[in-house]
């Protein structure tokens, strides 16, 4: 039999559990959503299907399409939480084995701020892959390496980190900036990012509460915890004539 069994997970768990009651474990398991919704019983997975070009986020932001985020995402945490209704999601956008989201998502028209609305503002814990909250660019294209997704962080103030010894992305292609040219400036990436991960501190519902899709068009959800309530609606928008953008 195959040692990635759900049983031998959960033997693992519990052996885990039995040295710190408290411990945060996380599966990578690259499948199908109803493969993902069996194994987070044992262990918690990441979310996969909120993650790449194709996925529930950047289907929904490319496709201008918010409706299929909603019903979508919907659909995946009651899947998840009927197999472990204690389940945390893990969503995310990409991760060192892709290419970096800010390949396919522009800074300038928005799209990179509606991803991170998105799934940023969703239950769960989600990660982020460094360099997300500032653009940075990078994929494999021809190479058959993944260093390229793996480039120095773009810290902008003459540290001294370098690529991979194989990676050939080129820095022309990096042209959302640094966390130096960002810090400080309302409207960069950056303290978008900044402003999201507040915004879910202030409100632990936004992590926490129970996700229950509305019908308002079909472009919003909301999130239940004995608290209060919060709703999220998405929404894609002609902000003041000028630029197509999100809501």
């Amino acid at each position: 039999l195959p040692w990635y069994t759900v049983e031998n997970f959960e033997r693992l768990r519990a052996m885990a559990e039995s040295v710190k009651s408290d411990v945060y474990l996380v599966g990578e398991n690259w499948s199908a959503q109803e493969s993902i919704a069996l194994y987070d019983q044992a262990i918690g997975c990441f979310d996969f299907p909120f993650s790449q070009a194709e996925g529930y986020v950047g289907s929904a932001v490319l496709m201008k399409d918010a409706e299929y985020f909603v019903t979508s995402a919907a659909y995946y945490y009651n899947l998840i939480h009927s197999k472990n209704p204690d389940a945390i999601l893990r969503p995310f956008l990409s991760n060192h084995d892709m290419d970096r989201c800010a390949g396919y998502f522009s800074v300038s028209n928005g799209q990179m701020q509606m991803a991170a609305n998105l799934y940023l503002l969703y239950n769960g814990s989600p990660f982020l892959y460094y360099g997300e909250e500032i653009g940075m660019k990078g994929s494999r294209g021809s190479s058959m390496s993944d260093a390229n997704r793996r480039l120095a962080m773009l810290w902008g103030d003459g540290d001294t980190v370098r690529d991979p010894g194989s990676a050939s992305y080129s820095g022309q292609n990096q042209i959302n900036g640094t966390v130096l040219s960002q810090v400080g400036k309302d409207d960069s990436l950056f303290t978008h990012y900044k402003k999201l991960l507040a915004l879910r501190a202030a409100n632990p519902e936004i992590a926490r509460g129970a996700v229950y899709a509305v019908e308002v068009k079909k472009l919003a959800y909301y999130r239940k915890s004995p608290e209060k309530a919060y709703a999220q609606i998405c929404g894609y928008m002609d902000r003041l004539g000028l630029a197509e953008g999100w809501l």
